[in-house]
Order: structure tokens, then C-alpha cells, then sequence
């Protein structure tokens, strides 16, 4: 055998594609937020600065906003547990007891 011989069944190694691990592709809820969210990115550096800042301050008021709101349904959410939690307390001192009697 001559070495080109040799060279022709040399195995080669496979190409190795890199994968970025925080890529989840294009597909799916990540791929179309990204999608959405280079747009607004580019929309954005077309905008003039007067514009950016009333942009940046719409932003803040609805992400407060909306961060009001949650907070809000979390607070009624643990007064109801509280609430119900003395129900049940009033239930199994007063009313349980006269059924045992």
C-alpha cells in the first residue's frame, strides 16, 4: 500500500457543530419573544432621544403598573387564607364542640 492509500482510508473526523446552550432555537414561546423583542429593539434606536425617554417612562409606569396589580392579588390571596383559617378555628371551637356534646 502506498501512503495516498493509507490517507483514503483514514477515517475523518466528523464536523462538530457548536450549540449554544441558552439557544433553544427558533421555534417555540423563546424564539417568537426574541423575535419580538429584536423589533422593538430596533425600533427603538430609530426613535429620537426626547421619544426614548417618554418610551422608557410608558415602560416603567405599566411595569409597575401590572407589578401593582400582582401584588394586590397576592395580598387579597393570603387575607383569604387568614381568613378562612379563623373560620376554621371558629368552626372547631364552637360548633364542633356543641356536636360532641
Amino acid at each position: 500500500m502506498t501512503p495516498s492509500d493509507y490517507q483514503d482510508q483514514e477515517v475523518k473526523a466528523p464536523k462538530v457543530e457548536v450549540v449554544d446552550s441558552y439557544d433553544t432555537g427558533d421555534d417555540g414561546i423563546t424564539g417568537a419573544a426574541r423575535k419580538y423583542w429584536l423589533q422593538f429593539q430596533q425600533w427603538f434606536d430609530k426613535l429620537p432621544l426626547p421619544a426614548k425617554g417618554a418610551v422608557a417612562i410608558a415602560v416603567l409606569f405599566v411595569t409597575f403598573s401590572i407589578l401593582t396589580q400582582v401584588l394586590r392579588f397576592v395580598a387579597s390571596l393570603v387575607t383569604l387564607a387568614i381568613l378562612l383559617v379563623i373560620l376554621y378555628g371558629v368552626y372547631r371551637v364552637f360548633l364542633r364542640q356543641n356536636k360532641d356534646s
